[in-house]
């Protein structure tokens, strides 16, 4: 008789199994010491089964993962599911070749031509205010054509502030600017000085609602050979301004009387001769100086 009672009996049947040696745990295989367990040596044991029956067993994120594509190497990330691709373009690289083999890829494809070769013509209204004409497409969109995108998006900036900021901003990063590059390099006056005197020319022909042209003084120069067009006498190219015989640009026809600004109109003359002719007409400056009108010219 081995045990003296039937309790006995049950208490050894649980901790030992048939072939006489002590029980072992489910799901860490060690062995099972408290005689109220018939499965799992603890309760983390039975909670850690059941969280494999239901989940799953634990991931292994020590190890790299071979992409199901291309077999590169993926490093698993600390959490979440692992991943199964290494890239965005494997994942739709594979996604393409299912839809060519279960054909979804052409019948998208003959939607996409059908739509293409029917499109759905909508009536919309432009949302920008001061345009609000009806207008028709093939999609829908607020506006009826991009100018009124842009102006709507320049509306929205000025209404909440952003507008002026960005003009403040801008004033001040072009006032920094400006004064650096005149401290490093000089004034753009002193620099170049033909270009500017041109660019003074024009802006002064373009206030006055004239024709305007790029015009080098040098090249007008060149053309006359020199010679004063008013008095006809050469002029001499050392002499520099406010001498008055140093070289000047005149209109023939004045732009207060709507001379344009271009090579045709303009002559080289004197600077005392252009002062002395002032603003009247090439009849009347020849009087002056006693010679023949050059109507060719």
């Amino acid at each position: 008789m081995k045990y003296c009672s039937p309790k006995c009996r049950t208490k050894a049947s649980r901790t030992k199994s048939a072939d006489n040696e002590p029980r072992q745990c489910a799901h860490c295989a060690g062995p099972i010491t408290d005689v109220r367990r018939l499965r799992y040596c603890g309760t983390s044991c039975g909670r850690e089964a059941a969280r494999i029956r239901e989940r799953g067993p634990k991931l292994d994120r020590t190890k790299p993962i071979p992409c199901a594509r291309c077999g590169t190497a993926i490093a698993p990330r600390a959490d979440g599911p692992l991943p199964t691709y290494c890239s965005g373009a494997c994942r739709a690289a594979v996604g393409y070749e299912k839809a060519k083999e279960d054909g979804r890829y052409e019948e998208w494809r003959q939607a996409q031509r059908a739509r293409s070769s029917t499109p759905t013509i909508h009536t919309l209204t432009c949302q920008y205010e001061p345009c609000g004409k009806a207008f028709e497409a093939a999609r829908t969109r607020k506006y009826c054509e991009v100018l009124c995108e842009r102006r709507a998006y320049t509306a929205r900036r000025k209404a909440d502030g952003r507008l002026a900021e960005q003009r403040k901003r801008l004033t001040e990063y072009n006032r920094e600017y400006n004064r650096q590059w005149f401290a490093k390099h000089g004034s753009p006056r002193k620099l170049y000085p033909d270009t500017m005197r041109a660019a003074d020319q024009r802006r002064r022909a373009r206030k006055r609602g004239v024709e305007a042209e790029s015009i080098r003084a040098a090249d007008v120069y060149a053309r006359d050979a020199w010679t004063c067009w008013l008095c006809a006498l050469p002029i001499d190219p050392g002499k520099a301004w406010p001498s008055p015989d140093s070289a000047s640009l005149d209109h023939v026809i004045p732009l207060s009387k709507g001379g344009p600004h271009t090579m045709a109109n303009v002559k080289a003359s004197h600077l005392s001769c252009n002062l002395i002719k002032s603003d009247r007409d090439p009849e009347g400056a020849l009087k002056i100086f006693a010679q023949p009108l050059d109507t060719a010219a």
